[in-house]
């Protein structure tokens, strides 16, 4: 079961079965997976989730969870497509979910599933557990801080056509002495369903338009028709992205991130097999960066050779004046 909103902004819970005939023919048992509901629960707390997990099963008639509404059949109004079975010898074994709060708190949809079957075999979204793993692991080092920087270039230009079309303005200005190794320009989300590969993909846009960025930091920190309070804001960025950690801090996270996107695919005709080869796959190019120094690390080391000394100050993207 997962979740996700409609254009309405609204909760809805898609919940899939997978199931076997014990009783298959020739004596082997039969499998298959099915679509069951998509249902809008009346409130997304651990309560709403296990009422969507009841009316989910009652409509697949499976024994439900609840054993007071076991063999009510009426159809709830919240159900928004629902199955066409009739078999009513069916029952849950197990159950599968990601690995949000309100699933698997001890007073969660799982707590209160186990309370009415403890035998019950729960599995969690592999790539979903892995995601905040990550997040966790990560939380407390300087990945905070470029997370930061990500959120706010982000809702510094998503809604304002304006800045946009400054920002493509100084990048047009900027491509004679600055070197851009990326076609897209406005600085991408950072989070999202997938975040591992949202966070690297907004980190190597960052890494491609830094000057850009900055640059136009600095010609809105000054800009008079922007507001006072605003501008400071600004001047503030700035004074802190200039840093070189900041752009190196980027380019290390792209490496150390990038295996991990490979074992956080959902791809629909994902196996054990193909997991599992996945996982050697994420193993061994994590193994490939702890065996190197940081310095030989592909971004960062490729982000290196971009900075030059200028005037005894170190300058970032500045064109070899040998390249042409």
């Amino acid at each position: 079961m997962d979740g996700s909103t409609d254009k309405s902004n609204a909760d809805n819970e898609a919940t899939l079965v997978i199931w076997f005939d014990p009783e298959g023919e020739n004596e082997k048992v039969c499998n298959g997976i099915g679509y069951l509901t998509v249902y809008r629960p009346h409130h997304v707390t651990a309560e709403g989730l296990f009422e969507t997990v009841n009316n989910s099963l009652r409509h697949l008639r499976v024994e439900t969870l609840d054993d007071e509404n076991a063999n009510d059949e009426e159809v709830d109004p919240g159900i928004l497509h629902k199955s066409n079975s009739t078999n009513s010898n069916k029952k849950l074994v197990g159950m599968g979910t990601d690995g949000a709060a309100n699933n698997i708190a001890a007073q969660g949809l799982k707590g209160l599933v186990e309370q009415k079957i403890p035998w019950i075999f729960w599995m969690w979204c592999l790539a979903h557990r892995l995601e905040l793993a990550i997040k966790d692991a990560l939380s407390g080092t300087l990945f905070d801080s470029i997370d930061n920087m990500l959120l706010r270039l982000y809702y510094l230009y998503e809604k304002s056509p304006k800045k946009c079309i400054a920002l493509e303005s100084v990048c047009a200005d900027l491509k004679e002495c600055l070197e851009f190794y990326e076609d897209g320009i406005r600085p991408v989300r950072a989070s999202g369903t997938r975040r591992v590969s949202h966070k690297v993909k907004a980190m190597k846009r960052v890494l491609a338009k830094y000057g850009a960025y900055t640059a136009h930091l600095s010609s809105l920190s000054e800009d008079t028709s922007v507001k006072a309070a605003d501008r400071a804001k600004l001047k503030g960025y700035l004074k802190k992205w200039v840093n070189a950690k900041y752009v190196l801090g980027c380019a290390a996270f792209v490496d150390l991130l990038t295996p991990c996107i490979i074992f956080s695919m959902q791809r629909d005709n994902l196996d054990i097999l193909a997991a599992i080869t996945h996982l050697v796959k994420t193993l061994n190019e994590t193994n490939k960066l702890s065996s190197k120094p940081l310095e030989q690390w592909k971004t960062y080391g490729d982000t290196l050779k971009k900075i030059q000394v200028d005037q005894d100050q170190p300058v970032y993207q500045v064109k070899n004046s040998n390249s042409n």
